[in-house]
């Protein structure tokens, strides 16, 4: 039997050999392990420790291993900060399940690890939050915010046209930040509620295209939480203000003049507002919950809806109800009251009696400014 190969054992490797539990060979100012990674190297000054006394061995926290993972990057001290702050802060914010929040605090963070779109989204959510709680040097995070979002995007369009099984999770969890960063006011650059909706609708439904490519395997992923909220099949019935007002809607939309295919893409995005209050009446703690109306809406209504057609913006209207369910989460803030407050200046005069509903049930009353009480259904252009 032959006898075992014999090596000398490391005491004095460097810090990220250490840490990944393989041989180091001691050579300075770079090991070879790290120069074929292309790893910042780094030996403890406990190194220098005589052998005979056996020298403590360091293992760095894991916040610190994944900012050295991606050197070129250009990571500082302060995203050190940042990183610290996600996975013991903003973590919880993103979510009310226990579940959620261990995947935003480990799986994510992990993730990031190895995808740099994925980590500068991260820590732009982080820094933004910073913002919003007026904690520390805001000037100075919101600066960190815009850098790390500027730098998320440029590196996470590519992407989209590469999807493989390694960083197909990533990309879903870099586009749900995505999505945070567009609610957050001063974080968008369209200064208008509408368009950030839009923005928001195409970064759903391309998480939602990563999914269906990915299958199964992405579902029962480490993202699983994520994708697989409550069922609101069986969900109870909506409450009467809910249902009336959706009801009026349907109405409205079956007495338009315009042509069937035009009501019918109004039909279907009315409806799939049903389905949106019950998966949020049955998902409270799964805020995401509250974009899946994004996710399923025909691309005719979005054109329409890019247009400014009346009858869309009604619609939208009626939607920001469901965002204005989750004001109290950093992130959505007042989004369903500015949402509102768009459509209502969007709207013509006469079609804006229509959206009285949500005006009301996000705080703003309908008659702050020269509304016209239309006889119905006439002015509408409805027959």
């Amino acid at each position: 039997m032959p006898s075992r190969r014999f090596h000398e054992k490391s005491r004095h490797g460097c810090t990220q050999c250490k840490f990944r539990k393989v041989k180091c060979d001691d050579q300075r100012p770079v090991c070879g392990n790290c120069a074929r990674r292309e790893e910042t190297c780094e030996f403890s000054s406990l190194a220098l420790v005589s052998s005979s006394r056996r020298p403590l061995t360091l293992r760095p926290p894991p916040v610190i291993s994944v900012i050295a993972a991606q050197p070129s990057a250009g990571f500082t001290l302060q995203d050190l900060e940042l990183l610290h702050h996600f996975s013991t802060v903003v973590c919880f914010t993103l979510a009310g399940q226990p579940k959620l929040q261990r995947m935003w605090q480990i799986s994510v963070p992990k993730a990031a690890a190895s995808h740099a779109f994925l980590m500068h989204c991260l820590l732009a959510v982080s820094a933004a939050h910073l913002v919003h709680s007026h904690l520390g040097d805001c000037e100075s995070y919101r600066i960190a915010a815009v850098k790390h979002q500027d730098l998320s995007l440029s590196l996470f369009r590519p992407q989209l046209h590469h999807v493989t099984p390694e960083n197909c999770e990533a990309l879903i969890a870099c586009a749900s930040l995505l999505v945070v960063l567009a609610l957050l006011p001063g974080m968008s650059k369209k200064q208008d509620p509408i368009e950030d909706i839009l923005e928001i609708c195409q970064l759903a439904r391309g998480v939602h295209e990563i999914v269906k490519a990915g299958g199964n395997q992405i579902a029962a992923g480490t993202l699983e939480p994520l994708l697989r909220p409550r069922s609101w099949d069986d969900s109870p019935p909506l409450t009467q203000d809910v249902s009336a007002a959706l009801e009026q809607l349907d109405r409205v939309i079956g007495n338009l003049s315009e042509p069937e295919p035009t009501r019918a893409v109004y039909r279907v995005a009315s409806h799939g507002l049903i389905k949106a209050f019950q998966a949020s009446m049955l998902n409270p703690d799964h805020q995401s919950v509250v974009f899946l109306w994004l996710v399923f809406i025909d691309r005719p209504y979005i054109e329409l809806l890019r247009a400014r057609e009346p009858m869309a913006l009604v619609i939208l209207a009626h939607y920001s109800v469901v965002i204005h369910g989750s004001k109290d989460i950093f992130w959505s803030q007042d989004l369903g009251f500015r949402l509102v407050e768009a459509v209502y200046a969007k709207l013509p005069p006469d079609w804006r009696h229509l959206i009285s509903w949500p005006l009301r049930t996000v705080g703003l009353d309908w008659t702050w400014s020269h509304p016209v009480v239309a006889p119905f259904p006439e002015t509408l252009g409805v027959v």
